[in-house]
């Protein structure tokens, strides 16, 4: 039985608690599953997780986290930004697969890895300055 077929419960009684607006966007993800990965692999941001749940705000500050370069408030471009996106990709890239070859396999993380590299599979391509 995988984690997320253990979890199906404990998500649909989240699911049943979640606003209605957040729960049409989100309805088919693993809230749960996803906060106990980030968790696992260490990820800075933990509270990704709960704002997915609970919604994100589409305006104002979000709080800082050592995922993104820290920028002076001058540099910050709102919106897109495809020329710091351009520059700082291949950092982001190596930084990325050092730490996934860092982290312990297991089941799920090897099935999420296949999913999400093998382009018949994957449900969200990249494409575009920031793709390999």
């Amino acid at each position: 039985m995988t984690k997320a077929e253990k979890l199906e419960t404990k998500e649909a009684e989240l699911k049943a608690q979640l606003h209605p607006r957040v729960r049409g966007v989100n309805h088919k993800q693993c809230l749960i599953l996803t906060a106990q990965l980030l968790k696992d692999m260490g990820y800075p941001d933990q509270d990704v997780a709960f704002r997915a749940a609970t919604g994100f705000h589409l305006v104002g500050d979000l709080k800082r986290v050592p995922v993104f370069e820290d920028r002076p408030d001058e540099e910050v471009v709102h919106g897109a930004d495809p020329v710091w996106l351009a520059r700082t990709a291949r950092v982001s890239r190596k930084a990325t697969i050092e730490r996934v070859q860092q982290t312990v396999a297991d089941d799920t993380l090897r099935s999420v890895y296949e999913t999400t590299t093998d382009p018949r599979r994957a449900r969200w391509p990249m494409d575009g300055p920031s793709a390999p």
